[in-house]
């Protein structure tokens, strides 16, 4: 899962050999949440060290996914649950 200031999304992680796919540039502009339009160099920066640090593939894909995730309310964002949310 990705966060940041708009809202939160999920990129493909899928079992098996760990890689993480993005969309082409030109794939996130139809795909992507719209606060995280103009993001793609930074989310696409910051895969690629996550992606180094964990040994990992990143697959830039025109087929990959983006699912948003539909934002908790501030009080249940600011419950203390815990987590390993990336921000963006």
């Amino acid at each position: 899962m990705v966060a940041g200031p708009g809202g939160s999304f999920i990129l493909e992680l899928p079992m098996g050999r760990l890689s993480a796919y993005l969309p082409t540039r030109e794939a996130w502009k139809d795909q992507a949440p719209e606060w995280a339009a103009d993001l793609w160099p930074v989310l696409k920066a910051e895969l690629e060290a996550w992606c180094d640090a964990s040994r990992a593939d990143l697959v830039i894909d025109p087929t990959a996914t983006v699912t948003p995730l539909h934002e908790a309310s501030p009080e249940a964002r600011g419950s203390g649950r815990g987590g390993s949310d990336d921000e963006l």
